[in-house]
């Protein structure tokens, strides 16, 4: 009978774990070879490099195949090349890409004799390397192959999505699991009970109470999901992965194995020094140019889809910059820590590199100066003021030395069309409305002006807490003591607080 009590489907827990973190990827050759070595069962492959090896290796499988193109991005199979060439994905011996053999069941395939089937993979592979490849999930410049994966085909009855990622609402490991392949998020928003989510505790891992709920719902062997459930979450555990996504998992049809024919591993940046075998596995070839600039001196460079180029200190801080601009209706063409160890010289590349991106029309500096001090951040501004080309740049310095920074008689003297602002959601405001961007029609002014410097590590405490509070008098409470300044509560808060029926007016105060 399924243990219905061990489930807690949820969209928002689907994009919570599987959100966007700092971490290290890995190809899919790398991430087979890896859960091989803990006796996580995978099909044959090779990494090959030239089209002659991609011939010899699916002579050795009896010239049945599949040729797999290694970026680290999704939606391979329905890529395409800059040379037109469709699929980044093929199946050998059909003369489809995997996109088409999907839908056309390659189950029932036409035999060809093995020699003609090496030329196809020798030229199939000869239109992939060398080029690169676009799909929905790489940058419009693409991503480089200069790989492939060769991998033995499987006659498959049944497919599943497996993953084991980390739920941080909830503080735990959380096993993922439905029927099919594809997209989880998508499948998840169609249908939240078509998805399974088991949290695990560390210590205890994949209980057979766990395996056996599963086995229940989707008609499993247990011995066979067992065998790859639990050297699955000794992999996740001992090298320090965020995710570990087998998609898909599949039941082969001859012998009835399950088998992980396809997996994508993620691994904690926290955790570098401790895995560093695993991370000198990292392609830079994959990673955006102005990324690894930014890593070389010390900088955290993302390059998101705005036109607001942000530059601000702490990575906390820098999160809190984003969400405030695009809560106003503002798109950030970047997230950028300056990190609590800037110089003038870090902070006059840090310019640099928001300026090499052609889409920013605008820069929002937004400094909280506690070892960085404001007037050296003032300093670098008016160093790097020769390669801002007339764009305006909207400054907010509060903390060390705030009032020279501000007041900088050089800064007036530059030329640039500089925009001083003392608050948070002010500065916020004004960048968007320079950029070009329509206003949230609640970004009024009086909402602006309530976000101060305190706010970052408040509000992620308080997000934390506000799903459970209308649930729990003990969680208002915190919600109050985690929102208070002294003597008095955070604007932003005060909508909150009231809805709770549990708000004290005289302790209203303006920033």
């Amino acid at each position: 009978m399924p243990r219905a009590s061990l489930w807690y489907p949820s969209k928002a827990l689907i994009k919570s774990t599987l959100g966007q973190r700092r971490c290290l990827s890995i190809h899919e050759y790398q991430a087979q070879h890896l859960l091989a070595q803990y006796q996580v069962p995978v099909p044959r492959g090779w990494l090959a490099t030239t089209p002659a090896e991609v011939a010899q290796y699916l002579d050795e499988i009896g010239g049945r195949g599949v040729i797999k193109s290694q970026v680290l991005a999704g939606g391979r199979g329905l890529g395409s090349f800059g040379n037109g060439f469709k699929g980044g994905v093929h199946v050998v011996a059909s003369s489809v890409s995997i996109a088409q053999a999907w839908n056309e069941s390659f189950h029932a395939m036409k035999l060809m004799p093995e020699t003609q089937r090496s030329d196809e993979g020798r030229d199939i592979s000869s239109k992939m390397l060398g080029q690169r490849l676009f799909t929905k999930k790489t940058p419009p410049e693409g991503l480089p192959v200069d790989k492939v994966y060769v991998v033995e085909q499987l006659n498959i009855t049944h497919e599943f999505y497996l993953a084991i990622t980390t739920d941080r609402s909830n503080g735990c490991p959380v096993l993922i699991m439905s029927q099919g392949r594809g997209s989880v998020e998508e499948l998840a928003a169609k249908d939240p009970n078509a998805v399974s989510k088991v949290p695990l505790q560390y210590s205890a891992g994949v209980t057979e109470e766990t395996t056996h709920a599963l086995c229940d719902r989707f008609a499993l062997d247990r011995g066979q999901l067992t065998a790859i459930l639990q050297p699955l979450f000794t992999f996740f555990k001992e090298c320090d992965a965020t995710l570990v996504e087998i998609n898909p998992l599949i039941r082969e049809s001859d012998s009835g194995r399950l088998i992980c024919a396809d997996s994508k591993v993620s691994i904690d940046n926290a955790a570098s020094r401790r895995q560093s075998q695993i991370f000198s596995l990292r392609d830079t070839s994959q990673e955006m140019a102005v990324e690894l600039e930014a890593e070389k001196h010390g900088l955290v460079y993302i390059q998101l889809e705005g036109n607001i180029g942000c530059l601000v200190n702490g990575a906390g801080l820098a999160m809190a910059t984003n969400d405030a601009v695009a809560t106003y209706g503002g798109s950030c063409a970047n997230f950028l820590d300056g990190g609590g160890q800037a110089t003038k010289e870090t902070m006059v590349k840090a310019f640099e590199l928001i300026l090499s991106d052609k889409r920013v029309n605008t820069i929002l500096v937004n400094i909280f100066g506690g070892i960085t001090r404001c007037d050296m951040i003032a300093e670098s501004i008016i160093a790097a003021a020769q390669n801002f080309h007339g764009i305006p740049i909207v400054v907010r310095l509060q903390g060390t030395n705030s009032a020279e920074g501000q007041k900088m008689q050089q800064i007036a003297e530059s030329g640039l069309q500089l925009f001083a602002e003392d608050e948070f959601g002010s500065a916020v405001k004004k960048a968007i409305e320079l950029a070009g961007s329509t206003l949230h029609p609640g970004a009024s002014t009086s909402n602006a002006t309530a976000i101060d410097h305190r706010e970052p590590a408040v509000r992620s405490n308080l997000l934390e807490l506000i799903p459970s509070a209308l649930e729990s008098e003990d969680t208002v409470r915190s919600v109050q003591q985690q929102t208070r300044h002294g003597d008095h509560y955070c604007q932003i808060c005060i909508p909150i607080l009231e809805s709770l029926n549990d708000f004290e007016p005289q302790h209203r105060s303006r920033h």
